[in-house]
């Protein structure tokens, strides 16, 4: 599960834990859940307002003790050493890892939500990515997957998108949310969206201040 986590709530690790178990249900478990925070979306204009090391303390806090739970730095490392961050060279480089430690037969899953999924065919190597790694997709009201997909995939394309459409209810929270919330100073607005040691950590360093 890849994302900007700036900062990361509640819904992120909601929806990959939930994720998660509904992929054991299938019995393909045991799942892992790895959280990979970006350098730079090539779709957002604007950079993260949080550091690098800011966004991975923080999720690494508000992961703590969660079972088969990981932050995956790989994409920050990459961007640190002047190479760019897209998801398809994160998958393939998960694939590498788990083949050379003998996790050959390991499937992997990309978590996305239902608007990205719409965009999915602007993404670098869009065809590629699917064929590493099978899409998760938590649902929205406000989109119809079906038809915005329409158009930019065959029909056996669509079925593996509709066979991976998770029915996890809809949080109504953002980054941005709590950003906003936090820059007013309302500190108890932004506190049911995080967790109790990442509210802690963003007023002991003062993030996302106006």
């Amino acid at each position: 599960m890849g994302g900007s986590f700036d900062p990361v709530h509640v819904g992120h690790v909601r929806f990959g834990t939930l994720a998660c178990g509904e992929l054991d249900k299938r019995g393909t478990g045991p799942t892992w859940l790895a959280l990979a925070p970006a350098a730079r979306s090539p779709f957002k204009a604007a950079r993260p307002a949080a550091s690098d090391a800011d966004r991975v303390h923080m999720l690494r806090l508000a992961t703590e003790g969660l079972p088969n739970t990981r932050v995956w730095t790989d994409e920050l490392d990459r961007a640190a050493a002047g190479e760019p961050s897209y998801t398809i060279d994160t998958l393939r480089r998960a694939r590498q890892w788990l083949d050379m430690h003998g996790n050959a037969g390991t499937k992997l899953h990309l978590l996305i939500g239902a608007d990205q999924a719409a965009a999915f065919h602007r993404w670098r190597e869009a065809p590629e990515i699917l064929k590493l790694a099978s899409p998760l997709v938590v649902g929205r009201e406000s989109v119809n997957l079906e038809r915005e997909l329409a158009g930019h995939w065959d029909e056996a394309t669509m079925k593996v998108w509709c066979a991976g459409l998770l029915q996890i209810p809809e949080l109504p929270i953002s980054s941005t949310m709590v950003r906003e919330a936090i820059a007013a100073g309302d500190y108890e607005r932004a506190r049911p969206w995080l967790h109790p040691l990442v509210l802690d950590y963003i007023r002991e360093r003062h993030l996302y201040h106006a």
